[in-house]
């Protein structure tokens, strides 16, 4: 299926779930701010296993503005080294609900929760695939979350 007609069915079904979709420029700026404070960068890390993409990474989607290092990760990136393992903390019910929901139904997708070196981030999730844009539809607040949400 191509990319962009995957991306625009992957939208409807989110918007037909009522899933809400976060404007994912305005998730990295604010990951971004929050990590810069700390002195540190944000990455997505894998949701589960299988969503460890073979042969490609992300990179900032912001280009090379000074705030990448010399190996090309900066805010925003994935690879697959080890820093960029499986997302390790707990998630709220009413995500894991979400990402059942979007992976029964586009089994192609990849899930990413943003991450950074501070003891409680909060962490943002996102599904994309090979081509597809990067597409927010969760936030939590860490460590205490409440599982307010019912869907």
């Amino acid at each position: 299926m191509p990319a962009k007609l995957l991306e625009e069915q992957l939208l409807r079904f989110l918007a037909e779930q009522k899933i809400p979709v976060y404007n994912y420029n305005e998730v990295h700026l604010y990951l971004k701010q929050k990590a810069k404070e700390q002195g540190k960068y944000y990455i997505w890390r894998p949701l589960r296993e299988q969503d460890k993409p073979s042969g490609w990474h992300m990179s900032s989607q912001e280009g090379n503005d000074g705030d990448e290092d010399t190996f090309g990760e900066g805010h925003g990136s994935y690879h697959n080294g080890w820093d960029y393992r499986p997302y390790d903390k707990i998630i709220p019910i009413h995500i894991l609900q979400r990402v059942k929901k979007i992976a029964e139904k586009f089994p192609s997708a990849l899930f990413f929760v943003s991450d950074y070196a501070i003891p409680n981030p909060d962490p943002f999730i996102m599904v994309t695939a090979l081509d597809v844009q990067r597409i927010v539809f969760g936030v939590w607040d860490e460590p205490a979350f409440e599982a307010n949400e019912t869907d």
